[in-house]
């Protein structure tokens, strides 16, 4: 999930069961956020947390990892919360080092009484990305620094944030057959940039196998793997919804 005009960050891992259960939690954090307008504090984002955690059906156990950037009179403060085994980490550009990283934990959306985690982090230097991620992210990442820990260096610290994910595929398809990995899901972006009165607000994934197949068997080929400008987005709602994406 995106909610670049709050600043608003956020992942969630539902169950294979229930693949819808880490969309519907999202969505309600998306409008419960749209609904109260801009944040005013980390109070506001708390309560917002233990809503949509209050209201998850026992049935539909999913993870959560949000981050809201606030920007402070020169300070990036990151407003953190996770719950569940999906998470938050900051990486140095400059060092490779992940500097900060939630600890998984039992409070899953859906089976916990309490709501995630809360933390907050203050940068000061222009030198950090952040990504929010589930699971999966941390099984590939650990395979391909065994296999190749020059280039995964080079992809999270020195590439562009928008080309990241290309270059991980680029990496998978180099070493195809060597390594296994869950679902992957993450968003990795530079703190430092501030986009403001642009009206996006982004919600992808929670899709079956089923509608993933549609959506790959869809008689517009390659769309999948090729950037798309905003005009092409608000002309073609439907076939955003076909892959999982919906614009709000």
């Amino acid at each position: 999930m995106i909610d670049a005009d709050n600043g608003i960050f956020a992942v969630a891992d539902g169950s294979e069961r229930n693949p819808r259960a880490s969309k519907d939690l999202l969505l309600r954090f998306q409008e419960k956020i749209s609904a109260g307008g801009k944040l005013s504090g980390a109070e506001d984002l708390k309560k917002y947390i233990k809503q949509i955690y209050s209201e998850q059906d026992y049935r539909h156990k999913t993870t959560f990892s949000s981050v809201w950037v606030e920007h402070d009179a020169g300070l990036v403060n990151l407003h953190v919360a996770s719950g569940g085994d999906s998470m938050v980490i900051i990486i140095d550009k400059d060092s490779g080092a992940v500097e900060y990283k939630t600890a998984a934990d039992m409070k899953f959306a859906g089976r916990s009484l309490l709501e995630a985690t809360m933390d907050k982090v203050s940068l000061k230097e222009k030198k950090y990305r952040v990504i929010a991620a589930t699971d999966g992210y941390m099984d590939l990442v650990k395979q391909i620094r065994g296999i190749d820990e020059n280039r995964l260096h080079e992809i999270l610290s020195f590439t562009d944030v928008h080309n990241v994910a290309e270059r991980l595929l680029e990496v998978l398809d180099l070493h195809s057959g060597k390594i296994e990995y869950d679902d992957i899901g993450f968003l990795i972006f530079d703190p430092h940039c501030k986009i403001e009165n642009r009206g996006i607000k982004l919600l992808i994934g929670g899709t079956t196998s089923k509608e993933e197949n549609l959506f790959l068997n869809h008689g517009k080929q390659k769309l999948h793997d090729e950037w798309q400008d905003e005009n092409f987005w608000n002309s073609n709602p439907d076939l955003l919804k076909l892959a999982g994406i919906i614009l709000n």
